[in-house]
């Protein structure tokens, strides 16, 4: 049986989401890969999880990833590296989806024993969400609107500046 534990997830406010969208251009610039979506992910819109908010999650209804050796450390003095492809970020992904649930509005987020975890506080609507693979192993999650962890799933994996089908779904 699943954990009836709640994350609760703020959603964005006005602000946030205009913020996010002011600053897509600089994403686009940053990920070198003109034609695909960019990465969303700023310091304001995902949260960190407490020890105790990961102790709850099943990891049975996570997704493992290995740890990419090809990956950088993600900061690179202030500058957060992991997310700028084009000063050597992680360009590596696994896509993701609701086992449960396909079209379900839901939140992703990640858990590793070397980074602690957290969540992304923007809902993937379309159904897959790409997250990029970190130079240690993590643990992806999903949560329900509500905040109860989810079962998800890995659809695929690819590769930031390759193209495919996927380059259009959303990073977080």
């Amino acid at each position: 049986m699943k954990s009836m534990y709640r994350i609760p997830v703020r959603p964005l406010n006005f602000w946030e989401k205009a913020a996010t969208a002011l600053t897509e251009p600089l994403a686009v610039l940053a990920s070198g890969a003109w034609d695909e979506d960019p990465n969303s992910t700023r310091f304001w819109n995902n949260e960190q999880l407490s020890n105790e908010q990961l102790k709850h999650l099943d990891l049975y209804y996570t997704v493992h990833c290995q740890a990419d050796p090809e990956a950088c450390e993600p900061q690179w003095g202030l500058i957060p590296r992991s997310h700028i492809p084009i000063f050597g970020g992680w360009r590596k992904y696994v896509v993701l989806e609701s086992a449960e649930l396909p079209r379900l509005q839901w939140y992703v987020g990640w858990r590793s024993a070397d980074s602690g975890g957290g969540i992304s506080r923007i809902p993937v609507k379309e159904g897959k969400v790409r997250m990029l693979i970190p130079n240690w192993a993590v643990n992806f999650f999903g949560t329900d609107l509500a905040g109860f962890q989810i079962a998800i799933r890995p659809v695929d994996y690819g590769e930031i500046g390759k193209g495919g089908p996927n380059r259009h779904l959303p990073l977080h």
